[in-house]
């Protein structure tokens, strides 16, 4: 009986302290399903586009420091501008490798090999190894008639410039409603100019003081050793409001200084102004 009793007690302590040992484990966890191949890929390229984009904005702020920025403009909301040029993105801007005919940047004097550094003030190409393309800060910076400055280093001479630009409207340049200003711009034989100077013509919208509105488009040519340079401004018919004033204006300039311009007003378009005007600009 005794024995008996004995195999009884140890099963009974057996049973007991498997039971607490069972008590004692964490509870097993659930098993997560197996999230399929292309769900990870997904997944994956998600986290890498977050990424990339939180890195493009901690650049952008960098880039743009404490400035006072203007609310970007979403795409339905901003009108579509175009510049005319395409080009390699670098990390000196993005280098022009070709300028379309009849196009903003064709009218603005670009040419190949020019490199664009900033569009009024912000840089673009590749900043930091992050890409700021050169038509998005285009439609960002563009003012509402479509005008930006940028920054521009001439393949001529290496030059930084900075250039007033009269942007297109997207499929513009070349639409049925646009036409031409054509005109020349003379100065005195005897008066001999620096080298390197560029003649400046834009067609601008005047308020009713003669005061500058807008612009309307703008052309730069270089000086040669003729005393007499042909032009030729385009517009869109549709931008151009019958009863306002419109004129344009020439100036020469060497660098940054303005050496002749125009001394007197010449209409054109409306109020029965020809489209064809020859300027004589002045010290």
């Amino acid at each position: 009986m005794n024995v008996r009793y004995l195999y009884l007690l140890v099963a009974m302590l057996f049973i007991s302290s498997v039971g607490v040992a069972m008590a004692l484990q964490p509870a097993p966890r659930p098993m997560r399903p197996v999230e399929p191949e292309k769900a990870r890929a997904k997944r994956s390229t998600r986290d890498r586009d977050d990424t990339a984009r939180r890195r493009r904005q901690d650049v952008r702020d960098q880039r743009d420091g404490r400035r006072n920025i203007k609310p970007r403009r979403s795409d339905r909301d901003r009108a579509r501008w175009q510049l005319g040029v395409t080009g390699k993105d670098t990390d000196a801007g993005v280098v022009v490798e070709r300028v379309i005919a009849n196009s903003a940047a064709s009218r603005a004097g670009f040419e190949r090999d020019d490199v664009i550094v900033t569009v009024n003030g912000y840089q673009v190409g590749v900043v930091d190894g992050v890409l700021f393309d050169l038509g998005d800060e285009l439609q960002q910076q563009a003012d509402d008639n479509g005008a930006v400055t940028m920054l521009i280093q001439n393949r001529r001479n290496r030059r930084l410039e900075n250039v007033r630009v009269q942007l297109d409207r997207a499929g513009g340049f070349n639409g049925p409603n646009r036409t031409i200003v054509t005109g020349t711009v003379s100065y005195r034989e005897r008066i001999a100019l620096p080298r390197r100077c560029v003649l400046s013509v834009e067609l601008v919208e005047l308020n009713r003081r003669g005061q500058r509105i807008r612009t309307v488009d703008s052309r730069r040519v270089a000086v040669g050793t003729l005393n007499t340079i042909a032009f030729e401004l385009n517009y869109n018919a549709r931008d151009i409001i019958p009863n306002r004033r419109y004129a344009v204006e020439a100036r020469i300039r060497n660098d940054a200084r303005t050496i002749m311009q125009n001394r007197s007003t010449y209409y054109v378009l409306t109020d029965n102004a020809p489209s064809h005007v020859d300027i004589r600009v002045q010290p």
